[in-house]
């Protein structure tokens, strides 16, 4: 027998029990839901006839609880305890078996296997005819839909009755299903007459008496109305009511010395139990509050229900509390005990109603306050009311500069923004700017006068390029805030603005420090993209023309795609041909730019001439022209794509030349840790080696790192670049034929091994052969690494933007005076080619905000900033600034570096100073 087909036959089988269970289940569900909704059905009755207790209710819901769960899991285990055999006569049957194909193949299949091959020939044969009937079956030939349609039916039914029952009079059913459901709370049977109870609240002194009122509505009182109370205990008494009325009843309770639940009762209706309350003496019930602050404060009269321990408010501000009790008073007493132990003062309160004392005082300095009240009999509350007094102080008020930052960097014609804000706990009443410039008398300007409000928030822009400012001219500014206290100074200084003016040439070397050549790549990358699609535009429309029979519809359509393409192209190009430059490079583009919109001008115009009515051959000879100029431009803006393309590949290696370096500063640094071996071999010192084996393996890694990219690099140089590519070559060659990388390794493994002195003596003569591939002459690479440009491997018109770059990044690896050079002490201007330099030594490269004239960034920057600025004439730089129209790039994501302060203490020693006396202190 193929046991195959045997598990298939049984899968099968068991798929069809599966099915037939799950009707089965629902057949079950079905008729316990209609047997639950009709023995609901009946409890509601019985309630409604009996008014059934809540004892008797709670018992009741568990026992009908068990006896459902009961039957619904016998039915369901009667249900569904069909066994495979009974399953597979029952498909004979509905499949007009009369050999009992399905039941054959199941009682063979499962005999277990008797070795005779004949055997098990015939059983695979029957169990293969019992696979095709089960094939044959439908579900609807299995499934018991017969069940679960007449369950379904009779569930209807009942689910019907019960719903009438429950339409007949809604408010009834509602209350009886509470009450099924909860048996143990506290629900009156039905009934349609109301008890209208009063008092509502029902107090009661200590011994003393209460009468209490039922009015009874919603029909016509047709038995005696009994008032029923129970005891702590739980014993109930019950007492006739005194008819007051028609519907009107009354019951009256003496010398009450315990709590009682009461309720009337008439017939089978009755009110809710509620509880009498026993007030044994005066107590507190309520506390009124109503302050009236001082008149400077301009804050109004305030009342509220007092509920804390302690009040808080200005000094000589006058008090008003009033107390209010569950008795009658009499009187009423404060003590004020002073905090700092002087003579404590009284204050006897005023009777301003039967059951409220109101006290009033004036606030002077912080106490403790005792409220003691009496009744009308003489006796005092069980304790005093205790209430904190503190004292508000007025705040002087707060301003602070949110922008910009404490120290900012801006050109003279530039225009500076200020966020201010200004905070008074009471009111702020002025604001005041005052700057001052060395060797000047300050400068004071009302901001606000009288402004009232308690927050004060205002941006507002400086221009500074009217105030005849020269580089070098440092201005401080900052601001005064007043408030209202005429007890006090009430004024407050925010912290100062120090702002430092610098020349356009020194700001171009700020943005060149805070942004990278891959930005002025996108620029152009930008450009030609806008060009290209310009062109594109320009050849589809001539390839429609081809086509004699094309509509004015589409003559038009691709007339106006040509004008947004050159809206959009003008845009970007007059953009950039106005922007502020910080490259010697830019200066030589800038002319190609403009010529590139004048062509577009010029593309304008002949736009303007073309129609969609015009022939085929008008706008063919006008496209022609456009073409021409087009063509033209798209060369020009490639050529200009491809110097930023060859300046960004020698950005790559300046910044690989850099790394270098770094890691033969940390190859120095590892052997100036291992010289202690030549003279030492104390364990102390020698439990050090297995990191210092760890350092030499990350230096390792990160040379093999290196390497790499240098080889990836030389790939990708362009042939400009041709000198680069073979200086890479050689140094990786040589790195190899010094055998370093064998150096480090016996490093590693003398340091793994504790030997210290091999340790020292491999990594000695590995940092000497770096030492020597750093020092090669004629080595372009090695000439990066010491921070030198390699002008001889440099194309010509690109050896000025070149050592800007090379200026740049060593100002941002913080190696900015190496070599005695600093930001611009190489002779490399930012003007114009050909103009001088800006004549300082060095400056440190610190992410300061500085403002200057605007320069469109793409996002493409490795770090720098964002300002604001007016118009054409300023444009901070602190954070990466983003082109905002439709043609930005997608660009990778610049990196954020919050830098408003500055940690001195990681700031290299030999720097310190320098930057302490940068920021104005003492070095």
């Amino acid at each position: 027998m193929n046991s195959g087909n045997w598990k298939k036959f049984l899968k099968k089988l068991d798929r069809i029990r599966m099915v037939r269970r799950s009707g089965l289940f629902l057949t079950a569900v079905l008729r316990m839901s209609g047997f639950a909704v009709s023995v609901l059905l009946v409890y509601g009755v019985l309630d409604w006839l009996l008014v059934l207790s809540p004892i008797f209710r709670f018992v009741l819901d568990i026992l009908l609880l068990i006896v459902i769960a009961v039957l619904f899991i016998y039915n369901l285990i009667k249900e569904l305890n069909e066994s495979r055999a009974k399953t597979a006569k029952m498909l004979d049957y509905v499949a007009g078996n009369s050999r009992q194909e399905i039941l054959s193949a199941y009682e063979l299949g499962k005999r277990p296997d008797t070795g005779n091959e004949l055997t098990a020939f015939l059983v695979g044969k029957v169990v293969e005819v019992g696979n095709d009937e089960l094939a044959k079956l439908r579900p609807k030939q299995y499934f018991p839909g017969g069940k679960v349609f007449s369950a379904f039916k009779l569930f209807i039914l009942q689910l019907v009755v019960f719903a009438g029952a429950f339409m007949i009079n809604t408010t009834a059913s509602d209350i009886i299903l509470r009450r099924i459901f909860t048996p143990m709370r506290d629900i009156p049977p039905y009934s349609c007459l109301k008890f209208n109870i009063a008092p509502a609240e029902a107090v009661v002194v200590y011994g003393g008496k209460l009468e209490l009122t039922a009015t009874v509505t919603g029909g016509k009182v047709r038995a005696p109305v009994v008032f029923l109370t129970r005891t702590i205990d739980g014993e109930e008494y019950e007492s006739p009511c005194f008819r007051l009325g028609e519907d009107k009843f009354a019951q009256k309770v003496e010398q009450v010395i315990t709590p009682l639940k009461f309720c009337f009762k008439t017939g089978r209706s009755r009110s809710k139990w509620r509880t009498i309350k026993i007030l044994n003496q005066p107590r507190i019930s309520l506390v009124k509050l109503k302050v009236e602050p001082p008149a400077y404060s301009a804050l109004p009269v305030k009342s509220s229900l007092c509920s804390v321990d302690q009040i808080r408010e200005l000094k000589n501000s006058k008090i008003a509390l009033t107390i209010t009790s569950n008795r009658p008073l009499r009187s009423g007493l404060l003590r004020i005990i002073k905090s700092n132990g002087a003579e404590e003062q009284t204050v006897k309160g005023q009777v301003t109603g039967q059951y409220a004392v109101t006290f009033g005082w004036k606030v002077t300095e912080p106490a403790m306050l005792e409220f003691t009240i009496r009744d009308i009999q003489g006796t005092r509350c069980r304790k005093p009311l205790e209430i904190k007094q503190l004292v508000q102080p007025d705040q002087l008020p707060e301003i602070s500069i949110r922008e910009p930052d404490n120290f900012v960097m801006a050109t003279p014609e530039s225009v500076v923004k200020f966020d201010l804000n200004a905070a008074d706990d009471l009111g702020v009443r002025k604001v005041n700017m005052v700057r001052s410039l060395t060797g000047y008398r300050e400068r004071v300007k009302t901001i606000a006068e009288s402004y009232g409000g308690k927050d004060f928030n205002r941006d507002f822009n400086i221009d500074f390029g009217n105030l005849g400012l020269s580089p070098g001219d440092i201005i401080e500014v900052y601001f005064e805030a007043y408030d209202y206290n005429p007890a006090l100074t009430g004024s407050a200084s925010s912290g100062s603005v120090k702002i430092k003016f610098i020349s356009a040439k020194e700001y171009a070397e700020i943005l060149r420090n805070r942004s990278s050549i891959r930005e002025l790549k996108a620029r152009y990358e930008l450009m030609t993209i806008k060009m290209h699609e310009l062109n594109k535009a320009l050849q589809e429309f001539k390839k429609a023309l081809a086509d004699p029979k094309i509509s004015e519809v589409d003559k038009k359509r691709h007339l106006g795609e040509i004008r947004k393409r050159l809206e959009e192209a003008t845009k970007v190009f007059r953009k950039f041909a106005e922007d502020f430059l910080i490259y010697d490079i830019e200066f030589k583009h800038r002319e190609k730019i403009v010529k590139i919109l004048k062509k577009f001008m010029k593309a304008e115009g002949i736009l303007d001439t073309m129609n969609p009515s015009d022939s085929n051959s008008d706008l063919l000879k006008k496209l022609a022209e456009l073409m021409k100029d087009s063509r033209s431009s798209v060369k020009e803006t490639d050529m200009l794509q491809k110097d930023a393309e060859i300046l960004a590949k020698l950005d790559e290696f300046l910044r690989l030349g850099a790394e270098f370096k770094a890691i033969v500063e940390s190859q120095k640094e590892l052997v100036k840790r291992l010289s202690i071996f030549k003279t030492s071999d104390l364990p102390e010192h020698l439990a050090k080696l297995p990191g210092y084996a760890k350092q030499e393996k990350t230096i390792s890694d990160r040379l093999e790192a290196l390497l790499k990219k240098m080889l990836a690099l030389k790939k990708g140089l362009p042939e400009e670049l041709e000198k680069i590519q073979s200086d890479i070559q050689f140094f990786t060659e040589e790195y190899r034929r010094t055998k370093i990388d064998f150096l480090l390794a016996q490093t590693i493994k003398q340091a793994g091994f504790r030997n210290g002195g091999q340790a020292y003596h491999f990594a000695l003569l590995a940092h000497e052969k770096l030492e020597d591939l750093l020092n090669k002459k004629k080595n372009s690479f090695s000439a990066a690494a010491r921070g030198q440009l390699p002008g001889d491997a440099l194309p010509g018109g690109m050896k000025g933007t070149a050592q800007q770059m090379l200026e740049s990044l060593l100002n941002q690896l913080g190696q900015g005076g190496l070599n005695g050079r600093g930001l611009s002490g190489t002779g490399s201007g930012i003007g114009p080619p050909g103009e001088g330099n800006s004549g300082r030594s060095g400056m440190p490269y610190l992410n300061v905000p500085v403002v200057g004239p605007k320069r469109l960034m793409t996002g493409k920057s490795g770090s720098g900033g964002r300002g604001r600025g007016k118009g054409g004439k300023g444009h901070g730089i602190k954070r990466p600034i983003r082109v905002k129209y439709s043609e930005k790039m997608n660009m990778t994501k610049p990196e954020f570096t919050e830098t408003d302060s500055i940690i001195l203490d990681q700031v290299p020693p030999r720097y310190r100073d320098a930057v302490k006396e940068y920021f104005g202190g003492k070095p």
